[in-house]
């Protein structure tokens, strides 16, 4: 199952919190009382500990050098890392100033290491999943809805998925925890005329499922995500996929480590198949130079 957010109410907490969201922020707020949540349930021993630290220094500029509780922004900075940093472009005024002056959607990929990596592939890669979906599913394609999940900037991808279905409607509904990041793909879809939703959400929480799961949709998008989903609690990539309302599905994982120095094994890679197979899914894979694609038909 997924998590529920407990309210930590502790002001030691809050204190950390913002301290972190001012270098990182403030659009990722609920994201970052996720791992604050994690870390208060793992970590009791820390957590009396930073209490007593803020208790002996309430207002003091001194509470956030003291060495444990620099210890604690250390971890939660590095699990924010893991989760969703990586992934950004490092220069965010750059993607604004590439909105205002851009004359094509597609120009804005190059702001998001994600999409980066895919421009050269997108093509291909929309090509090998309209293909499945006419094979699997359906070969009516004059609309198709797409769910996005841990979306990233991947929805500006939107005018390389009409050119492989020769300008059909698209409809694309995007989530991500970073609200800013939400924002900023509606400006760029109202700019561009395109039909689109994006939610400040964390799927791995049970509030954001319910919300999903009552959205009808054709194809759920999931790349490079359940590692990240994972992190949080094992095999909980399993329940989204089961309660999510779709008809077919991609996930998508990197070939390689971040930087692109040591090659992933597949074999880390075959629970999820395992998965499909056991919930007779039919499935087949797709692989670029940076990630391996997963298409399957949900029953």
């Amino acid at each position: 199952m997924t998590h529920e957010i407990i309210d930590f109410n502790s002001k030691a907490f809050e204190e950390i919190e913002e301290f972190i969201l001012s270098k990182k922020g403030k659009g990722l707020r609920q994201h970052l009382k996720h791992h604050i949540n994690q870390f208060i349930r793992k970590n009791q021993k820390f957590t009396k500990r930073v209490n007593e630290v803020y208790e002996e220094q309430e207002g003091d500029i001194k509470f956030l050098k003291n060495k444990d509780v620099r210890g604690v922004i250390k971890l939660l900075e590095k699990e924010l890392h893991t989760t969703y940093s990586q992934f950004l472009s490092t220069n965010k005024s750059k993607r604004e100033n590439g909105l205002e002056n851009s004359e094509s959607i597609l120009e804005l990929l190059q702001f998001h290491k994600s999409t980066q990596e895919r421009i050269e592939s997108f093509n291909n890669v929309y090509s090998q999943i309209l293909n499945y979906y006419k094979q699997y599913v359906s070969d009516d394609i004059s609309k198709v809805s797409i769910l996005d999940i841990a979306c990233g900037m991947n929805p500006l991808s939107i005018e390389e998925l009409e050119k492989v279905t020769e300008n059909s409607h698209i409809s694309w509904i995007g989530s991500d925890v970073n609200e800013n990041d939400m924002q900023y793909l509606e400006k760029a879809y109202s700019k561009f005329k395109k039909s689109g939703e994006f939610l400040a959400l964390d799927i791995t929480l049970e509030e954001s499922v319910k919300q999903l799961e009552e959205k009808e949709i054709d194809i759920l998008f999931a790349f490079k995500a359940l590692d990240s989903f994972e992190y949080f609690k094992r095999n909980i990539s399993f329940d989204i996929i089961e309660r999510l309302n779709f008809k077919m599905g991609v996930i998508s994982f990197a070939t390689y480590s971040l930087g692109g120095r040591k090659k992933i094994p597949f074999t880390k890679r075959t629970w999820i198949l395992r998965f499909l197979e056991r919930n007779q899914m039919n499935y087949t894979l797709y692989e670029t130079d940076n990630e391996v694609y997963i298409m399957f038909k949900k029953n």
